[in-house]
């Protein structure tokens, strides 16, 4: 979903699809309706059949990247800790182990920030300097991760 989500990210860079679905998105009555523009939108991009899952999944990273904010918004120290804790104290891509955020770590975006800014709750992850560094600003890293067959399984 994501490789569909950066399609879609790429048309509204053209200056007149992005007015066009923006002056929909204001004319809409009701949240129902905005979601039919989104999903009319995204099937203009993409030919698969979505389910309601990936529709909203997808309209998700489309608001965010409306809204994105050009400054970055610093996580407290407390809120790295829990995604820490959450990935099992290891890099997210590698399974590098990561005893605390002082190790050669970085908290990334999962759906890079010039894409989504800091607008998703749930778009960190912890990965270690190496992993960070090969991923840079790709939606598609992960993806080529799973192909080659070299990602890690956190359990």
């Amino acid at each position: 979903m994501n490789e569909i989500f950066v399609l879609c990210f790429n048309a509204i860079k053209d200056d007149n699809i992005k007015y066009n679905l923006r002056d929909s998105l204001r004319k809409s009555q009701n949240q129902y309706a905005e979601n039919i523009i989104y999903k009319n939108f995204i099937n203009q991009i993409t030919s698969l059949n979505l389910n309601d899952e990936d529709y909203s999944y997808i309209i998700t990273l489309l608001k965010a990247s409306f809204n994105r904010l050009d400054q970055r918004i610093s996580l407290p120290d407390a809120e790295k800790e829990k995604i820490l804790i959450n990935q099992n104290n290891k890099c997210a891509f590698c399974g590098k182990k990561i005893s605390s955020l002082h190790d050669d770590c970085h908290i990334d975006h999962v759906i890079p920030f010039s894409y989504t800014g800091d607008e998703l709750n749930d778009n960190y992850q912890v990965l270690c300097s190496s992993c960070n560094e090969k991923k840079g600003n790709k939606v598609s890293f992960l993806t080529q991760l799973i192909a080659k067959g070299n990602i890690h399984s956190l359990k």
